[in-house]
């Protein structure tokens, strides 16, 4: 994750340049806390949320206490308020941006070292992987809705790769050390 700090005495800023950030924000109506990414603005209302910023331009955005109003000038046609336990993901490959339950409770398990997965699409499994790994892995576009669902303890991309792998009766081949490319 790569961010850049800009606070001044209107505004507390953040430019989430690329990765996933988790904020607790204490609420001060006189310099609000705002969030930039990929055309992206997120601002918090008092709460605690994540910004993700996908290497395929996909944001998604999921609320754990209050509320937070996000607005993109391309997709989104007007600011939208995603409140505590719900999640908004836009992007390109996204039809429409909308508001959502979290697809997981609690907490981002990586904070706590682990990765949980609850229904989700393996092309998203993968791009998180990936922001793990020392190289890449790559994914049989046939593959990309198949959901997986699991809690992994220790954030090791290969190993948390191979139990899907095994788990789902798929396939890898190693290009080289560092590529990894999964099917069917």
């Amino acid at each position: 994750t790569q961010v850049n700090v800009s606070m001044t005495a209107a505004q507390r800023g953040i430019e989430l340049v690329y990765g996933e950030a988790y904020f607790t924000v204490a609420k001060d109506a006189a310099r609000p806390f705002v969030v930039r990414t990929n055309g992206a603005q997120v601002t918090a209302l008092g709460t605690e949320f994540v910004v993700y910023n996908r290497d395929n331009g996909k944001i998604q955005v999921a609320v754990y206490e209050s509320r937070v109003e996000v607005q993109h000038p391309q997709y989104l046609q007007q600011p939208l308020v995603v409140g505590a336990g719900e999640m908004l993901e836009f992007g390109p490959d996204v039809d429409r941006a909308v508001v959502s339950q979290l697809r997981t409770q609690g907490m981002p398990g990586w904070r706590e070292g682990r990765l949980v997965f609850n229904n989700t699409p393996l092309e998203d499994v993968i791009a998180v992987l990936n922001d793990y790994h020392t190289g890449r892995i790559l994914l049989s576009e046939k593959l990309g809705s198949l959901p997986v669902s699991g809690v992994f303890h220790g954030i090791e991309s290969v190993r948390i790769l191979n139990d899907i792998i095994e788990t789902q009766a798929l396939a890898s081949l190693r290009i080289s050390d560092r590529v990894i490319y999964v099917y069917r």
